[in-house]
């Protein structure tokens, strides 16, 4: 199943989701009514819930009609409001589910050997498969092993670690759960996770409301004891007891809320799994993680209080339900582990509390460096249009291995540059440096980002100069995470210095804008945190003019002879199968870049499956000849990046 696909199944889910969740809101509404006419038809002294507009019949003696609107208007009210909390709560992404678990994000410069490890593998694993560095947190608090991935897209990913997960995982087994939660990066699970979490939190916050009224009602008498007062007791008592009685009757929704999350997310445990294997082909890996939670004291559980909100996101069960398997958001252990390991005998092996992982200084990496044959930069790769998209959202080991390759090449001055906010950005205007006329755009810097970082731009041109194109932008991956540690202030500042340097020899290289987009595309968002609509077009037809003008813009991109940009044009249009879009070839003084750079940014709310045409015929055109040149590649990488459509660097991985 290939990327657009899994795409589109998880946004078939989110209608699932709402199906399931207007289910368990209309269950509980009605447990809630039954409970609230139980309770006032023994306690009311007359028999009946109320009396007013009460509807009795003989068959219905319990059905009020005012009451029941009265607890349909009340419950769907707070069921509301909760849902409202929890999406601004995580209105930042995935760095809110993470900071709401007590996370802490990882220093990019890290010297720690656990934190080193973890950050290699993910560096590989990022690089691999074309998705953008995500920003890693460690729950320090957490002994139990376990692990997630959250947000809403590739740009505001988080990938998250417990302590105890770095210190009893071997290389192989960290390598097998990061490759577990990339999957749900890959797979749309994380916007579907982020979407459960609002609206079961929002049934939750019945119970959540009952809870807060009882706890502060009960500082109140406490405060009011030690001061001698006594005025307004019996008042407080009573609020007490409404608050007790409304957390117990919020329980209700707790079992419903649960339930939701277990039927959404047990299947795309499977998956993930499957997917992990895949990725490393070492099944040991991800099996020996999860046969060590279960031989493991502390198990995968975590101790934060919002463990249970945020438990459809974790690698293995976070918290433990009074049901047991009825409601565990995750299958069982020795399941997950009979799917990858036949074998397994169902015994766990027994772990102790400060099991240490037997791993050496992480030089994995590095130490791959000879075992491939280096890349050349200036040739060109044949390569196929379907193999452009088949590779979309796909790792393989051998994906991996050159992700590792990949990072072993880069210089170590541009490497360790890349993970300090100060020098990532001295490492961009290098880059930017390199591609343009240097007097202008050295003097640009020194204007605008002063004599301190002007000189230590001028100390990475260099390096950056003898770096090969195809690492230029992968190592530009590798520097967001340390770019999303500036401040808003700072950031507004490197961003007007980026805009000036694209801008001082007054022409935009390919190189250039494709920089620009990914900076925008998960900077941007970063920064600004309000994200726009997810999906608008789920018809070709209503975006068919943007699409012909991206694709002759790409058409004049490629050739200057009249008879190959129509030849071109139209055998692109034909990858699109419709038979709507016009196959004459707009004027060329449509087809500029900033027509190009208009088009895309309509085009990126499209669905999945029409990504999946659009970018294909993009290929098509880009490839027409069988070949792909490092501009070209940088083109349809900011093409690829602008649909949040992953692709690996696939100028390693097919050599002419």
């Amino acid at each position: 199943m290939d990327f657009f696909t899994q795409q589109d199944r998880a946004k078939s889910k989110t209608s699932v989701l709402i199906v399931y969740f207007s289910i368990s809101v209309l269950l509980t509404i009605l447990a809630i009514y039954g409970a609230t006419a139980f309770f006032l038809t023994h306690f009311s002294g007359n028999g009946r819930p109320s009396d007013g507009l009460a509807l009795f019949t003989d068959g219905l003696p319990w059905f009020d009609l005012e009451l029941f609107l009265l607890v349909f208007g009340s419950v769907s009210l707070l069921i509301a409001i909760g849902s409202s909390v929890m999406m601004f709560r995580l209105s930042q992404g995935g760095k809110s589910v993470a900071t709401l678990l007590g996370g802490r994000p990882l220093n990019p410069s890290t010297t720690q050997r656990d934190e080193i490890k973890l950050r290699n593998v993910v560096e590989e694993m990022s690089l691999a498969s074309g998705l953008p560095m995500p920003e890693l947190y460690l729950l320090d608090q957490e002994d139990g092993i376990n692990a997630f991935a959250a947000g809403y897209t590739s740009s505001d990913a988080v990938v998250g670690v417990t302590k105890g997960c770095l210190q009893t995982l071997t290389r192989d087994e960290l390598q097998g759960v990061i490759a577990h939660e990339f999957s749900h990066i890959l797979n749309g699970d994380m916007r579907l996770n982020m979407r459960l979490a609002c609206l079961t939190h929002g049934i939750l916050f019945i119970s959540e409301t009952g809870k807060w009224i009882f706890q502060a009602a009960g500082r109140t008498v406490t405060s009011g004891s030690r001061g001698g007062k006594k005025d307004g007791l019996p008042i407080i008592l009573v609020v007490m007891l409404a608050g007790g009685i409304l957390t117990l009757i919020g329980s209700i929704g707790y079992f419903f809320s649960s339930a939701l999350k277990a039927a959404i997310s047990r299947q795309r445990e499977f998956l993930a799994d499957a997917s992990a294997v895949q990725f490393t082909r070492n099944p040991s890996g991800i099996s020996g993680v999860l046969k060590k939670i279960g031989g493991f004291k502390a198990g995968s559980a975590l101790k934060a209080p919002e463990a249970g909100q945020a438990s459809h996101f974790f690698f293995s069960q976070g918290v433990n339900f009074f049901l047991g398997n009825l409601l565990s958001t995750h299958p069982p252990l020795a399941e997950r582990i009979r799917a990858i390991d036949p074998t397994f005998n169902y015994e766990f092996p027994k772990l102790a509390a400060t099991f240490q992982a037997e791993d050496t200084a992480d030089t994995t990496a590095k130490s791959l460096s000879s075992e491939f044959a280096p890349v050349s930069p200036s040739r060109a790769s044949l390569v196929k249009p379907e193999q452009v998209i088949n590779s979309v959202g796909k790792m393989d080991p051998t994906q991996l291995q050159l992700g590792q390759l990949l990072r072993a090449k880069i210089p170590e001055a541009l490497f360790a540059a890349a993970h300090e906010p100060y020098s990532a950005q001295a490492l961009l205007f290098a880059a930017l440096v390199v591609d343009s006329e240097k007097e202008k755009t050295e003097s640009s810097i020194l204007t605008l980002a002063g004599e301190n970082l002007s000189l230590e731009t001028l100390k990475l041109i260099p390096a950056f100069q003898a770096l090969p194109h195809s690492l230029r932008l992968p190592l530009i991956d590798l520097s967001l995470p340390a770019l999303k540690l500036l401040s808003p202030a700072q950031y507004q500042k490197f961003r007007q210095t980026i805009q000036t340097l694209v801008e001082a020899d007054l022409s935009i290289s390919l190189f250039e804008y494709t920089l620009q987009k990914i900076l925008i595309r998960h900077l941007d968002s970063h920064f600004s945190p309000a994200r726009k609509p997810e999906v608008k077009f789920s018809s070709l037809n209503s975006i068919l003019e943007p699409t012909r003008i991206l694709l002759a813009s790409l058409a004049y991109f490629d050739s200057s002879d009249p008879n190959v940009i129509d030849k071109v044009f139209k055998e692109g249009c034909k990858q699109l199968n419709t038979t709507e879009v016009s196959h004459d070839l707009p004027a060329q003084e449509a087809c500029g870049l900033a027509q190009f750079d208009q088009s895309l940014n309509v085009l990126q709310y499209a669905v999945p499956s029409i990504k999946k045409n659009i970018l294909y015929a993009c290929a098509t055109i880009v490839m027409f000849d069988s070949q792909i040149t490092e501009q070209e590649e940088d083109l349809l990488r900011a093409i690829a990046t602008t649909l949040d459509c992953p692709i690996p660097p696939f100028a390693l991985r097919t050599q002419s």
